[in-house]
């Protein structure tokens, strides 16, 4: 497989203190800042997993304001609009880019940011319509297990948060999408779960999921949502009544859990309007 697992999801914020706050609150570590001078960018990330499935959210914000770089002047576009972009772990990008280019699919952007073994490179590939989402290779310069224990030197969570599960897009011609996925992508699809109003087509990417959806009547609400990536990230959690109670006891409008669309599953979510932008989704397999 040319992607060894799902790295990171974006999330463009406008204020990104107060973004973090709204994590923190819930008892989620978020890292210190990092800026980009080159783009004038600034994120924090909120990791979840162990060292052999780490993933990110990224909260992504304006450095400078008063710079004229391409980010800065596109960043109005996506801020606090939900997630922009999905990141797959590469270990050899200039492998995975020619294999890629055999498609006819090329690099559209690339970013570099870090120095010496805290070095990373993110590759954003062109629009990719099957796909049903922005992707971008990243490459670091530190193996999973050193970033995980980097991050656990810096702090840890109090909410009960395993690992990613899943995350989703609508895809824009569902079959299209598995095609390439499974032939352009090399991500063959494992799994489908039908329901009376959608139809959930499955990838693997590492530990978790990706999902892609279509609708499974002529009524169903899916047809009404955008192609693209949906901002939701779907968490595990050990325990779903403790982790609801902890939620709520710190502020939070959670629902009580409901059985979920995965067989197996009971979940409930926090809401985007929580959480900059981010529905989160917890998920416990009982």
């Amino acid at each position: 497989m040319l992607f060894d697992a799902i790295d990171m999801v974006i999330l463009p914020v406008s204020d990104l203190d107060a973004a973090s706050a709204q994590f923190e609150r819930l008892g989620l570590f978020v890292s210190p800042t990092t800026v980009n001078e080159s783009r004038a960018s600034a994120f924090r990330l909120i990791p979840f997993g162990g060292p052999d499935n780490l993933f990110c959210i990224e909260l992504l914000s304006v450095a400078d304001p008063s710079a004229t770089t391409p980010f800065v002047q596109g960043f109005g576009n996506v801020a606090d609009r939900g997630l922009s972009q999905l990141n797959l772990l590469v270990s050899d990008t200039d492998a995975v880019l020619a294999e890629l280019g055999k498609h006819g699919i090329s690099a559209a952007t690339k970013i570099a940011g870090g120095q010496g073994k805290d070095r990373y490179d993110v590759t954003i590939l062109e629009p990719l319509l099957d796909a049903a989402t922005t992707l971008g290779l990243i490459q670091y310069g530190q193996s999973m297990a050193e970033r995980h224990a980097a991050f656990a030197s810096q702090g840890r969570h109090t909410f009960p948060a395993k690992r990613l599960d899943h995350l989703a897009a609508v895809a824009p011609d569902l079959d299209a999408s598995c095609r390439y996925w499974d032939e352009v992508l090399g991500v063959p699809t494992v799994g489908e779960v039908v329901s009376p109003v959608i139809v959930v087509r499955q990838v693997k990417i590492g530990d978790a999921i990706f999902e892609l959806l279509g609708p499974s009547s002529p009524d169903s609400p899916i047809r009404q949502r955008p192609p693209g990536l949906g901002s939701s990230v779907s968490l595990e959690v050990p325990d779903l009544h403790a982790a609801i109670a902890q939620a709520r006891a710190a502020g939070f409008d959670v629902p009580d859990h409901r059985i979920g669309t995965l067989p197996g599953t009971i979940v409930t979510q926090i809401s985007a309007d929580q959480l900059s932008g981010l529905t989160m989704q917890l998920l416990q397999y009982v």
